[in-house]
């Protein structure tokens, strides 16, 4: 119960939250502070079942098959507020993991597949239980030179009608 209080959700949104311009985020990522060598091991050998052969594939198609792994193999729950290698155990084992857990995985099989990760989070001021908030991922793949907003939890891409480019997040907002 108290790790998922409200005024826990609403003092993290106010301490991570800032007024920035997009070009002052456009570097930013999940890998400058996270090296392939801080993963847990367990991930890598995840990693091994959701890519078992050496296949060149580009990285939305990574994105993909990340995203398609995950949510078949995970089922969700309560949310865990655990280090990313005592999560990933708990949730492929069916006990749990809201968005915020899977987005803090996606970041880490990420780094281990060579694709630059950033999380996004939403909520609604004054908080509101009825929503909570939103985690999700954007990553950038170098084949579309762009960052591309992905909702792992939901596996989601987010697309306009007109194009076969999916949208990064401050395209979709």
């Amino acid at each position: 119960m108290f790790k998922r209080h409200p005024y826990l959700y609403f003092t993290r949104f106010k301490l991570l939250s800032k007024n920035v311009e997009v070009h002052d985020i456009q570097h930013e990522s999940y890998n400058l502070t996270n090296r392939e060598t801080d993963i847990p091991k367990h991930f890598f050998e995840v990693n091994r079942l959701i890519f078992p052969t050496d296949n060149k594939l580009t990285d939305l198609e990574k994105i993909k098959a990340l995203s398609i792994w995950l949510v078949t193999h995970i089922k969700g729950g309560s949310g865990l507020s655990l280090s990313s290698g005592k999560a990933l155990k708990i949730m492929l084992a069916g006990k749990g993991g809201v968005c915020s857990d899977i987005a803090q995985i996606f970041n880490n099989f990420c780094v281990i597949n060579n694709l630059q990760v950033r999380e996004w989070g939403v909520t609604l001021i004054p908080f509101n239980t009825n929503y909570g908030g939103h985690s999700f991922n954007e990553v950038y793949c170098k084949e579309l030179k762009k960052w591309v907003f992905v909702d792992v939890s939901n596996c989601l891409l987010f697309y306009t009608e007109s194009q076969e480019v999916p949208l990064s997040v401050m395209e979709l907002y």
